[in-house]
């Protein structure tokens, strides 16, 4: 037997794998969610910090959240196949819940000029 190989017996005796998912983002967090729910043991590893951690550094507003490290609006958009994944977990009505419409987008230009660029 090979050393840390698991013997026919163990492996009988814990069916379900334990998990190590490797990125917090959109996907790995379904996968970990999805994984969980049919009884496997998950670990998540993110390398990036949570940007809601920063304490004081911070401003939330009702269309995002503004970091003072990346001054950058954070934003987030549900498409068709992103619902139907939520669908998937039972989750899409809690998420619609919370969620506002977004019927377009505003450019903004280096001369300072704005355009409104609608969805659809």
């Amino acid at each position: 037997q090979q050393a840390g190989a698991m013997s026919n017996s163990s492996q009988q005796a814990n069916s379900q794998p334990d998990i190590c998912i490797v990125g917090a983002g959109l996907a790995g967090s379904m996968c970990a969610l999805m994984m969980a729910r049919r009884g496997a043991k998950v670990t998540v590893i993110e390398g990036r910090p949570d940007f809601r951690d920063r304490k004081g550094s911070s401003h939330s507003g009702l269309h995002g959240q503004l970091t003072d490290a990346t001054k950058r609006s954070i934003n987030l958009a549900l498409s068709t196949r992103g619902l139907a994944a939520l669908e998937r977990v039972q989750l899409a009505n809690k998420v619609k819940e919370i969620c506002l419409p977004m019927h377009g987008r505003q450019i903004h230009f280096p001369t300072g000029d704005q355009e409104f660029q609608a969805y659809g």
